[in-house]
């Protein structure tokens, strides 16, 4: 099955899950808190701010090792931090993800990718949010990516157990590799996320996908696919494993240039983190 007929049915699910969320959707009595049933997980809580003397900042800071497979295959190391402020309402994330690696004393592993990230609830189920995403890839002769954006994400699920989103929006993408002119297009960015225990800071497990088509052609598009579990350990520290899928279709230009360039990437990575 291609990607678009994966994307239909995924659609289709998050639809069907709407409609029992919105059904479920509906005011908890006290004998009811205590007590879990299978409705719970298809709840939706609406978002409280926080409180003056609640935690809004946090730091976080990741290192570990990646197993890559697609352009290069190798084992290296993968690091990543962000900042974020988060009140319930207004959220601002500063996100940098990186990865290094040698091969027979040859580098085959130089990429990195930074996001800033602004999300503001609207109404009870709707956020506005923009972003800007910028990466490179020496291995590719990427010099430079950026796309940047605004749009709307509605919540199809929000609750302790459980939370469900897809949001959207144009995004005009800024593209040069090493030796080429560089290229300005308008995509679409599209992403769905759902999340197991999305506010425990204990476990939690989160999956996200991304899919950036061109306006103009539809068969020109990139896909990123994330799922990682987090586990604390002690205090600070804690476990992250996880898995990440790149996907891109490129042009004819590109693939003559670059005849030994396949379009997917994929990383296996480990990470310790610190949580501030």
């Amino acid at each position: 099955m291609n990607f678009f007929g994966k994307f239909y049915i995924i659609t289709l699910f998050l639809l069907t899950l709407l409609n029992v969320a919105l059904f479920a959707d509906t005011e908890t009595t006290s004998e009811d808190k205590d007590s879990f049933k299978l409705t719970d997980l298809f709840n939706y809580e609406k978002p409280a701010r926080k409180g003056d003397d609640e935690k809004k900042w946090s730091l976080n800071i990741s290192g570990g090792y990646t197993k890559k497979e697609g352009n290069t295959d190798s084992l290296n190391t993968m690091y990543s931090s962000f900042i974020k402020y988060d009140d319930n309402h207004t959220v601002l994330k500063l996100n940098y993800v990186g990865s290094y690696g040698k091969y027979a004393g040859i580098v085959n592993e130089n990429k990195g990718t930074g996001t800033l990230n602004f999300d503001y609830f609207l109404f009870w189920r709707i956020e506005f949010f923009s972003y800007t995403m910028s990466d490179y890839n020496k291995i590719t002769l990427l010099s430079h990516r950026n796309g940047t954006g605004a749009g709307a994400k509605f919540y199809f699920i929000r609750n302790k157990y459980l939370l469900i989103d897809l949001s959207g929006a144009p995004i005009l993408q800024y593209e040069k590799y090493e030796e080429q002119t560089a290229e300005k297009h308008w995509k679409w960015s599209i992403r769905g996320r759902a999340e197991l225990f999305p506010f425990d800071d204990d476990f939690t497990i989160r999956y996200y996908a991304y899919y950036i088509p061109s306006m103009n052609d539809k068969n020109n598009y990139r896909t990123i696919q994330d799922i990682y579990f987090y586990k604390k350990l002690a205090g600070a520290l804690g476990f992250r494993a996880g898995y990440r899928r790149d996907f891109n279709t490129y042009d004819k230009k590109t693939f003559e240039e670059k005849p030994l360039l396949k379009k997917t990437d994929s990383t296996t990575y480990l990470q310790m983190t610190l949580t501030l």
